[in-house]
């Protein structure tokens, strides 16, 4: 936690022309600058470390101490800029660049580390590369003997291993040298991705460490130089003046000019309506000095001790509260029930307050366990908050609790995403602890304050001509306009003005001689910055300026888990009794996040607060989009990963899927032990979802993680099925781990459309009957496969279409289907039941990219793709099904509707809209029989199949057509 230099009191006879009365409450600048309160200088020092399995007996590197060194060099100035970097890899758009001191377009960037290697971690390696947008070269030596080599360019990873890898090597104990160099082409999109894997073989010996799968190089193992430490030093140092730099709000004063991409600049709250926020008395307080209600607040000192300075302080206050209501209601007595403050007290606790706030009340006393310490871990913080006794309104600090980006849209203050109750009893905890504080006043109930015009009057001159309409907008009405004038970002000098320690004319805040030094290396840096946005540098930017490593760790750093702040017990499961060890209570470790979950999971969590472990009492923070949103892009960029993407998956077949189907099932690696499945929870402790596996988590990292996840997760519970490359299920697929794991994922895929594992039991089965409406239904059926869906409609034709191959397969008349083969004993058995058949489409798919065949193709084309994207309902109930075809280099995207036609109901009626087809010609084969096309340019029957040429080559995106047989 951070150490603050002392701030004198300073006594002040502040006047208010009427009694500082009437509570209209609540966290003006300082409420959301609260979460702020532990961020400056001494607070930038790497926090703890985090263990680490991927080192077999070496010692953990210092905080700071371990990954690469990154040598950038500018393609036109020819300078070369140096800093660490904690993976050799890095995914760029065009535009953006890899150092914010380099232009993007032809930079050469060269990684740099060691690694040892000690007697456990001995065996066959190779290593390699995805290279795209430039030419890369990778070299590994040992004694200093190149004992490893791989170079090429604009080739991205579509298997098992990297996109070029050296031949295997057979490593020693000792220590590696290993350097890669990169010169990206022009601007264009640009991607690095440096890994190294291990053979499997059979253990030399007892406790030797077995295969792994291509990953990373683990950051514990890789270590700079020791020539390079002060210059990793001193970057480290500047880096972390630029976040200070942007969460202290410097860059609103200090304009930036075309280098505003250096830093992640945030505002102060919004004050429009801060009547109804903050007290009078207390607003006179911070406006007065800030500092002395919370130290190391960012909001600085501004007024001085004369008179004058006084009076202004008075009279910006009149003007604030001018702006709001000023006939609020007195609020209602406190509600201090004891049992509402002990939920109250738990919540706290347990949502991860305590991660920025720190605990108000000892793990013994919050949980009532006498084997728990009973005494607060963090005494070095005894007023995380400031001193806020007085300060707030009850209603307007559960309106704040609940959405703080209301009051401060770039604040530090996340949505814990509360219900109501949660919202009101925080409220009533925190307020009973506030008035607790020495020296505070119980909360009680204030005179009204009454604002005088011509005061407030004045107070709007001041609030221009001091500043504080460049940190603070009003919301509302018409903006004021800043009039104080300050150097521009570039232009300042090192120890003067906010930075000069004894000041009284300028800004004063709280700083260290450790905060000042970051401060000016920072602002050093930023004048050799360009315009060019570095999305990994405002990555750390970020994850500094929102605090994300009091809870998660990171490469290494920070984290709840032996974090050494006492704060480990206050996190908890809410099922204490459950066996789920830490990842069942501590937020998730984020190291190689971007490489772990897809993009669509990852703004859930950040945007929607999805969440994957519903058991874990900690809220994921909701920071928002103007915060977040492009922190999913920047995670994926710092591992080297485009966002929406993956190498190619496993295409599921109906054998691999109840291969995969085994394998999960309780004769196979009995997933159903600890995982949920659906709505159906498992026999033993509940971890996530199956059937959202393949919608959260990238193929390649899961590929990597299930063979070995101690490497992954030390602690974690998932067993290790794997060992040496062969299966623990020898039954299926011959043991083989390759086949093996892509069978799983196949059967992933599928998501609620798998059917279920063996283990599982329901209520029995089902034969469905069509309403009104029409259903739609997922199922493995017989001739539409493991993804099949069945839509049956009133009239009684129904449809089966096949998710896997994107095609409708048949249509029948009379009964639907009968759901008890997917129900019973929830065993997953092929769906029957379905009336008779009358009409079946030919094999192969139903739309081709490029000229007419010779003959229609029984499997997808060479160099084609089909990817369903699942359907929509209209008003009526009629799904219109979405998928993709994909040759080549050009992607379509193809709605497809059938239902029964409106003037003969024993026909089909079938649309097809087609989007991206501009200068394509597609074929579609309706099958049997003759059809009827209309908006098609060219129609032939050939071997008695109706084929339509739709000719989109003069034709702008969007074609329709209806297929009536």
């Amino acid at each position: 936690m951070r150490s603050v230099a002392a701030v004198p009191p300073r006594t002040h006879r502040l006047a208010l022309d009427a009694s500082l009365l009437w509570v209209i409450a609540i966290a003006l600048f300082a409420a959301l600058l609260t979460a702020l309160s532990t961020f400056g200088g001494s607070n930038l020092s790497a926090p703890l470390p985090v263990k680490d399995p991927k080192l077999a007996s070496s010692t953990q590197p210092a905080p700071g101490t371990a990954g690469w060194l990154l040598s950038v060099t500018d393609a036109k100035s020819k300078t070369t800029t140096q800093s660490p970097a904690d993976f050799a890899s890095f995914a760029l758009k065009p535009g953006e660049t890899l150092d914010p001191a380099a232009s993007p377009a032809g930079f050469t960037a060269v990684y740099e580390t060691t690694i040892e290697i000690d007697d456990q971690n001995i065996g066959s390696y190779r290593f390699g590369f995805d290279a795209e947008g430039g030419d890369a070269t990778l070299r590994v030596l040992a004694d200093s003997k190149e004992i490893a080599k791989a170079t090429g360019s604009g080739v991205a990873r579509s298997g098992a291993s990297a996109g070029i890898v050296s031949p295997w090597v057979q490593v020693a104990e000792g220590t590696l040298s290993v350097s890669v160099r990169f010169v990206r082409k022009a601007d264009a999109p640009a991607r690095l991705r440096v890994i190294w894997e291990r053979q499997w073989q059979r253990e030399l010996r007892p406790g030797l460490r077995q295969g792994f799968r291509a990953e990373p190089i683990p950051l514990p193992l890789t270590r700079p130089a020791t020539a390079a430490a002060e210059t990793l030093k001193a970057a480290r140092l500047a880096q972390s003046g630029r976040a200070m730099l942007g969460a202290m709000g410097c860059a609103n004063c200090h304009t930036l000019g075309d280098k505003s991409a250096s830093i992640v600049s945030r505002k102060g709250p919004l004050l429009g309506d801060i009547s109804r926020r903050a007290t009078a008395d207390w607003l006179l307080r911070w406006i007065a000095n800030p500092q002395a209600v919370k130290p190391a607040s960012h909001m600085p000192n501004l007024i001085g001790d004369a008179p004058k300075d006084i009076a202004d302080a008075a009279n910006i206050t009149h003007y604030l509260l001018s702006l709001g209501p000023t006939d609020l209601a007195p609020p209602a007595p406190l509600a201090t029930e004891p049992r509402g403050l002990a939920t109250g007290r738990r919540l706290f606790h347990t949502l991860g307050c305590v991660a920025c706030h720190g605990p108000f009340e000892s793990p013994k006393a919050v949980f009532d366990v006498a084997s728990m310490p009973d005494s607060v871990p963090t005494d070095d913080i005894p007023e995380p908050y400031g001193k806020l006794s007085g300060k707030w309104r009850p209603d307007a600090l559960r309106e704040f609790l609940l959405d703080p980006r209301k009051a401060h849209p770039t604040g530090r203050m996340p949505s814990m995403a509360l219900t109501e109750e949660q919202a009101d009893l925080l409220t009533r905890y925190l307020i009973t602890q506030w008035d607790k504080a020495p020296g505070a006043k119980p909360h009680a109930q204030p005179s009204r304050f009454i604002v005088d015009p011509a005061r407030a009057q004045l107070g709007k001159a001041s609030f221009a001509s001091r500043g504080c309409a460049s940190c603070h907008e009003m919301g509302v009405g018409t903006p004021v306009v800043s009039k104080l004038s300050a150097k521009a970002m570039i232009e300042l000098t090192a120890g003067q003005g906010c930075l000069e320690e004894k000041s009284t004319t300028t800004p004063r805040y709280t700083l260290t001689e450790g905060d000042r030094k970051a401060l000016a290396a920072g602002i050093d840096s930023i004048k050799k910055c360009g315009p060019a946005p570095a999305p990994i540098d405002r990555l750390a930017q970020t994850i500094n300026a929102l605090n994300c490593l009091a809870c998660h760790s990171k490469d290494g750093q920070g984290g709840v888990a032996g974090g050494g702040d006492g704060l480990d017990p206050y996190f908890r499961n809410s099922d204490e009794k459950a066996e789920l060890g830490d990842e069942g209570r501590i937020p998730p470790n984020l190291t190689h996040v971007g490489w772990k979950l897809t993009t669509p999971w990852l703004r859930e969590v950040l945007l929607d607060a999805a969440r994957a472990r519903p058991y874990m009492n900690t809220h994921m923070p909701q920071f928002g989009e103007a915060n977040v949103g492009d922190l999913v892009s920047q995670l994926a960029a710092h591992d080297g990963i485009w966002p929406d993407k993956d190498i190619e998956e496993p295409k599921p077949d109906d054998e691999q899927v109840l291969a995969g189907r085994t394998l999960v099932g309780e004769k196979g690696l009995n997933c159903l032990s600890c995982h949920v499945w659906g709505d159906a929870a498992p026999t033993g402790t509940a971890g996530p979802d199956i059937t959202k596996f393949a919608s959260r988590i990238r193929y390649d990292w899961w590929r990597a993680y299930v063979l070995t996840p101690k490497r992954f997760k030390p602690d974690t519970r998932m067993s290790e099925f794997f060992q040496n490359g062969r299966s623990s299920i020898t039954a299926v697929l011959a043991g083989d781990h390759e086949k093996q794991t892509d069978a799983l994922w196949s059967y992933f895929q599928l998501g609620s459309f798998a059917p279920a594992p063996e283990g599982l039991t329901t209520k029995g089965g089902l034969t469905l009957r069509v309403g009104d409406k029409p259903i739609v239904f997922r199922s493995f059926l017989e001739h539409a496969g493991s993804r099949g869906i069945a839509v049956g409609f009133p009239i009684g034709l129904h449809f089966a279409f096949d998710a896997n191959t994107c095609r409708l397969v048949e249509s029948w008349q009379g009964d639907f289907i009968d759901a008890t083969g997917a129900w019973k004993s929830r065993g997953g058995s092929i769906t029957g039941g379905q009336g008779k058949p009358i009409w079946t489409a030919p094999a192969g798919p139903s739309i081709i990219i490029g000229p007419q065949p010779t003959t229609w193709p029984k499997d997808a084309p060479p160099d084609t793709a089909y990817h369903f994207k699942g359907y929509d309902l209209d008003p009526k109930g009629v799904p219109t099904f979405n998928y993709t075809i994909t040759s080549g280099t050009r992607t379509i995207t193809v709605h497809e509707r059938f239902e029964p036609s409106a003037n003969k109901p024993a026909l089909i009626s079938r649309q097809f809209t087609i989007e991206g087809a501009e200068g394509l010609e597609l074929w579609i084969n309706g099958g049997k029989p003759q059809v009827i096309a209309i908006g098609v340019i060219e129609g032939i029957t050939k071997n008695g199949e109706s084929w339509m040429k739709v000719d989109m080559t003069e034709k702008p995106v969007g074609a329709k057509m209806s297929i009536t047989p």
